[in-house]
């Protein structure tokens, strides 16, 4: 959600309906400690934070010295003519870059 969509009356308004829908449930958790303080910034009591459970992994490591360059998508003529330009794009900068 955009910052500037959480301000206004429109926003207060949608939090105002959230918040009377709650009452109903015995307890709020929310899925981040970000979500928990915005949701206490706006007055809706939270019980607790758990994380959606995600692990965290270690870095990558560092790509080696010759660009990789990846494409998922159909080989078709509009989106072929896009990764063409892209590769082109990419070889100037590598070129750029020494």
């Amino acid at each position: 959600m955009r910052r500037a969509a959480c301000r206004g009356p429109a926003w207060r308004a949608f939090v105002q309906r959230r918040m009377t829908a709650l009452d109903g449930f015995d307890r709020v958790v929310a899925n981040s400690e970000w979500v928990a303080r915005r949701l206490r910034a706006e007055g809706i009591r939270v019980d607790e934070a758990i994380p959606n459970g995600v692990p965290v992994r270690p870095l990558r490591p560092p790509l080696g010295p010759k660009p990789v360059i990846g494409f998922a998508g159909r080989l078709v003529p509009k989106k072929v003519d896009v990764l063409l330009h892209a590769m082109v794009l990419l070889r100037e900068q590598a070129r750029e870059c020494g």
